[in-house]
């Protein structure tokens, strides 16, 4: 058996090709949609529309790992002042870091989704793409939101340094932990 070449993360800003918001759709659909998550299928499938959205604004980034064209994984982000809605996140908080974090939006960096391929998890996939989406941020703070059942992302977070600021109830009553580092 031919041996796999090394994992290549390559880094979009403003736009990505179709091909890759499709390859990222179906990771992101099939991560998103099996335990611990449970998210409806359809619903992830949007991320082919408000993906390439996202990263057409201020500060908007994605990373994605492949491997003999393979996707891996992916990270896409953007900094706090282009996402009103993660501006009004982190005041429901309600606490004097997140408020403070909230009031400098164009010093925060957002990471919106990180998501692996299961065949590709736990071969450092998560940590090469998060290191690639953030290594040419002028950001001084990341944040990024888990939800509190996703336990083995928690313990990734964790393992990099990342600590619980808060959280709150989002989408059906689920928790969300806001993390930074």
């Amino acid at each position: 058996m031919p041996s796999l070449s090394p994992p290549v993360v390559e880094l979009w800003s403003a736009q990505a090709d179709a091909a890759v918001w499709n390859a990222v759709t179906r990771l992101f659909v099939e991560a998103f949609s099996a335990p611990p998550y449970d998210e409806d299928p359809g619903r992830l499938g949007e991320i082919a529309v408000w993906g390439p959205e996202l990263l057409a604004t201020p500060g908007g980034t994605l990373a994605v790992a492949t491997q003999d064209s393979a996707i891996l994984g992916f990270g896409l982000g953007r900094t706090l002042s282009s996402d009103a809605g993660w501006q009004r996140l982190l005041r429901r908080c309600d606490t004097a870091e997140t408020t403070s974090l909230a009031d400098a939006a164009d010093d925060v960096f957002v990471i919106q989704e990180l998501a692996t391929a299961a065949a590709a998890r736990r071969r450092g996939v998560a940590e090469l793409c998060l290191t690639r989406l953030l290594e040419s941020r002028c950001e001084a703070h990341v944040v990024l939101g888990v939800y509190a059942q996703a336990e083995p992302a928690q313990r990734f977070y964790a393992r990099l340094g990342y600590r619980v600021l808060g959280n709150v109830t989002i989408d059906g009553g689920q928790r969300l932990d806001v993390l930074t580092r």
